[in-house]
């Protein structure tokens, strides 16, 4: 081969060698960063923290708890769907300090709906009178109200709720206070009510405590026996 000819394919081969080269992409890494490559289709871990650490169970929110003003949920539902309640009379002798009164039951409805599962004391008014068994008596000395309390939607039995003449009015003074207004048939049943007290039921750390106003003959009151 003449001199000439090696020379010009020499040429032809460094400029192919040229051509290739700056047509491949190259890309170096910093070792110094130790920056990570992301490897396209490839999903972080969902169970790991940003530093690598798994997260902590005790971290994680529990749902919060779920408040209902429905009776309906609470452990007096039994009585709401039957709408009576059996009675009884203060003393030491029965569950709770209640002597079960077996031929006197309370018929009633809802008068007003106070039930909240998530508040430290809430309340149902109940209207009604007393009767037997199978219905009430149907007479205006047998008509009654009373107010049955619940902590934390909890049904609270004892003490035992007690009737009264009416219940006039309910106000909230706190998540774990109310006052109730009642009127009291002091005197003869034709009369009606003659008196008004006014009491506050408040549930602490000991239970449930009251403070106010009752009738002098509070504990001849017939009670309503949860138990």
């Amino acid at each position: 081969m003449h001199e000439s000819n090696r020379v010009g394919l020499l040429a032809v081969t460094l400029s192919t060698v040229f051509i290739l080269s700056a047509c491949v992409e190259t890309q170096t890494v910093d070792t110094d960063t130790e920056t990570p490559i992301n490897v396209p289709g490839a999903a972080a871990s969902p169970d790991a923290t940003s530093d690598g650490n798994l997260p902590d169970e005790t971290s994680v929110d529990t749902p919060p708890q779920q408040c209902t003003t429905n009776p309906m949920a609470s452990d007096f539902a039994p009585f709401v769907e039957q709408g009576v309640v059996p009675t009884g009379l203060l003393g030491t002798a029965g569950p709770g300090g209640i002597i079960p009164t077996s031929d006197v039951f309370y018929h009633f409805q809802i008068g007003e709906n106070g039930y909240n599962s998530c508040a430290e004391l809430s309340y149902l008014v109940l209207n009604g009178s007393n009767g037997d068994a199978q219905q009430s008596a149907g007479i205006g000395a047998a008509i009654a109200d009373a107010v049955v309390l619940f902590h934390n939607g909890d049904m609270i039995d004892s003490p035992a709720p007690f009737q009264m003449k009416l219940v006039e009015d309910v106000t909230r003074i706190s998540d774990h206070q109310i006052e109730v207004l009642y009127g009291h048939a002091g005197r003869s049943t034709a009369e009606g009510v003659t008196e008004h007290h006014t009491f506050n039921f408040v549930y602490t750390d000991g239970g449930l405590t009251g403070e106010g106003s009752l009738p002098e003959d509070i504990d001849g009151h017939v009670r309503l026996n949860l138990k």
